[in-house]
């Protein structure tokens, strides 16, 4: 066997190895955890570490998304304000409301 053959076919799975422990690397810190653990646990356990990160980076996700609704307020912007219930009544509108402006909106683009 030709040694050139041999040095590229082991180096593709070092290669894809740094590869992923570099991009955990950079993912660690943007979901609350420490970068140089996890790319240590990637580059030394090869396929179990990194696995490991991805199972750990999505409880990670669904603590932050838990952390969203602890203090009880939430915004909701301008253009949504009438979607939800707590909007005001007056602000309101009732499904027949909605569809006759609906089918005015279609009357006036027809007419132009």
């Amino acid at each position: 066997m030709d040694i050139g053959f041999v040095l590229l076919v082991l180096s593709f799975p070092v290669f894809a190895l740094v590869l992923l422990s570099a991009w955990v690397y950079v993912d660690a810190p943007y979901q609350g955890m420490d970068r140089h653990k996890w790319a240590a646990a990637t580059l030394l356990l090869p396929l179990i570490g990194f696995f490991a990160y991805l199972l750990e980076r999505a409880e990670s996700k669904d603590e932050l998304r838990d952390e969203m609704f602890t203090d009880g307020t939430f915004e909701i912007h301008e253009s949504r304000a009438d979607d939800t219930p707590f909007a005001e009544s007056s602000q309101k509108l009732s499904a027949d409301e909605l569809q006759r402006q609906g089918e005015n909106g279609s009357e006036e683009t027809e007419a132009e």
